[in-house]
């Protein structure tokens, strides 16, 4: 869910209502600036109102990147729009040409990209193993003997 709070818009990521024994009931937040990224902890007294902000996510065509904008496919309409690089430095490295991510919308505006669960490549999809208790032992041991001496 997202709010807008100082006319910025935040992402919920995760809450937690309080009802003390004295007083009134008061929620805690934490709070994700869609803007510049920054996490911040609010608590607010519960029934308290904010505007909400219409969110939806689309599934859209990754086309490329032209090293100031990086360019999308409405994959219904095939309408072309693109968001800044600076933006989506950190998604950029996982996303191949003409790979499919969601895009999602602020407002009726393109605001972010979230990539696919399983990340799809040329080789296969990508996993992530489980590791014994030994193995990771013994990482943490010779990590803890080089940093060490």
């Amino acid at each position: 869910m997202h709010i807008e709070l100082d006319g910025k818009v935040w992402r919920i990521v995760e809450f937690q209502h309080v009802k003390p024994g004295k007083g009134g009931a008061f929620v805690r937040t934490k709070l994700k600036s869609l803007d510049a990224g920054a996490v911040v902890d609010r608590t607010f007294r519960a029934g308290e109102k904010f505007p909400r902000v219409r969110t939806e996510t689309k599934n859209v065509q990754y086309l490329y990147d032209d090293g100031s904008d990086v360019h999308f496919m409405d994959a219904e309409t095939f309408e072309q729009f693109s968001l800044p690089h600076a933006d989506l430095a950190d998604e950029l490295p996982y996303m191949q040409p003409n790979a499919s991510v969601q895009v999602l919308s602020v407002n009726g505006e393109p605001s972010s990209v979230q990539l696919p669960s399983p990340m799809l490549t040329k080789r296969g999809t990508w996993t992530i193993a489980p590791v014994s208790r030994s193995t990771r032992a013994r990482v943490a041991t010779s990590r803890a003997l080089s940093c060490g001496s």
